[in-house]
């Protein structure tokens, strides 16, 4: 959040994080797990997309807006893997 000349907190979007993300458009499909049940397996690319999440000044971001969604399609986000069993 930024604060005004006031010191007041200045309300934004609450997403305005992903523009300080290390992914990108041109990333995004290597976040996305695909493979059967539980043969899933972490391709090379998911391994770039964790790799991505190491270094990422928004990981926390991230991880909380992952958790509060109730996307059951496997996926990396928050430097964790979701929706793998």
């Amino acid at each position: 959040m930024h604060n005004s000349a006031y010191g007041l907190e200045l309300i934004s979007d609450e997403r305005e994080w992903l523009a300080h993300a290390n992914c990108t458009p041109d990333t995004a499909e290597w976040f996305w797990i695909t493979g059967p049940g539980r043969e899933r397996r972490l391709s090379a690319d998911n391994k770039m997309a964790l790799a991505l999440c190491r270094d990422c000044p928004v990981i926390r971001q991230c991880y909380r807006h992952a958790a509060a969604q109730s996307n059951p399609e496997p996926h990396i986000a928050g430097g964790h893997v979701w929706g793998v069993r």
